[in-house]
């Protein structure tokens, strides 16, 4: 007895949302929704339990047919009371009509549970932190955040200068990857090599165009620096195309042959920084190899490292373009506040 009342009130809400849904969804199926109202609300309570008889009769009602009578449910002959008007004889597309109503019933279902969980997450709350509108208070906190975790984390943990702690933590904001507390390597001269780069007029060539739009070019061309990327050049094109290479390799072959100091940006191909590892005599002021993937991308990075190279470099898999991006501005930003 306590289990079945327990039941009648687990469903009373259900039961009630499903005549009204139900109504509804008559309405938007062209069927008749007064009907489907007045009747699910009429017969109700035709069934043995006093919440099962609501969708039926709603159904019942929509469609102006009556069910009930005798019924087999596993081999035992139930006799279920009438609901609904017969209005007319049941057809076979009254089951289609049926399933349509069904589905349009619980597709609100779910909309007016979607409603009240936005309404419960949007409740104004004392706790709540305030919404930050300023990107400057939004990067300050990140970074507070950054420190916080490292400390709590990784207590042992020491950079090795202002400068290796300002990049490290610059890539975990990119990324929010605390991994690269282990995986980015520094060649013993890359910070020192990279920044006086970088503080004069030299040229910066990416292997993609999203580092390129990554790099602060502001801040760069304030030092006397331009950033250029060759991927979609013509000259690339053609000679990828009538030497059976990819252009990011094209890419660094011309890169090579221009005048000027020159630091190589590598963000995603593996191949690029291999070919500039074969121009590893061409005058380099710096490298920062961070290819991403499965395909070369681990062994360029290791080879770049074993180059002699000044360079900053990804340990495995891991990099990309907006990591690439974030170390160049990171050593930008660092250079500003020495000034």
């Amino acid at each position: 007895m306590v289990s079945a009342r327990l039941d009648d009130v687990a469903n009373f809400l259900p039961a009630r949302l499903s005549w009204l849904l139900l109504s509804l969804a008559a309405v938007l199926c062209r069927e008749d929704g007064a009907r489907a109202l007045r009747t699910g609300w009429r017969d109700r309570y035709q069934h043995s339990s006093p919440n099962c008889a609501w969708p039926e009769a709603t159904v019942a009602g929509a469609l102006g047919i009556r069910l009930g009578g005798p019924n087999d449910y596993f081999g035992q002959r139930v006799e279920k009371p009438w609901i609904g008007d017969a209005v007319r004889d049941i057809a076979v597309d009254d089951i289609s009509r049926t399933i349509r109503l069904m589905w349009v019933a619980s597709s609100w279902r779910w909309r007016c549970l979607s409603a009240c969980a936005t309404g419960w997450s949007a409740r104004p709350e004392e706790n709540l932190m305030q919404y930050i509108q300023q990107p400057q208070a939004i990067e300050a906190k990140s970074f507070d955040i950054i420190s916080e975790i490292i400390a709590e984390t990784r207590p042992d943990y020491r950079f090795a200068s202002p400068l290796h702690e300002a990049i490290i933590k610059r890539v975990i904001h990119t990324t929010a990857d605390f991994d690269w507390l282990d995986i980015l390597w520094f060649s013993p001269d890359a910070l020192i090599a990279l920044s006086e780069a970088l503080s004069r007029p030299c040229t910066l060539y990416t292997d993609t165009t999203m580092a390129l739009s990554g790099i602060n070019k502001t801040l760069l061309a304030r030092f006397g620096g331009e950033c250029r990327c060759y991927i979609s050049d013509p000259r690339v094109v053609r000679e990828a195309q009538s030497r059976g290479m990819t252009r990011s390799m094209a890419a660094v072959d011309i890169a090579v042959q221009e005048p000027g100091e020159k630091v190589f940006v590598f963000g995603n191909a593996p191949t690029a920084l291999f070919r500039l590892l074969e121009h590893r005599e061409t005058a380099i002021g710096g490298v920062v190899g961070v290819p991403v993937g499965f395909v070369g991308a681990a062994e360029s990075k290791a080879a770049l490292s074993e180059s002699g190279l000044p360079a900053i470099a990804a340990l495995g898999r891991k990099g990309g373009s907006n990591v690439a991006a974030a170390i160049v501005n990171a050593l930008l930003y660092h250079l500003r506040e020495a000034q």
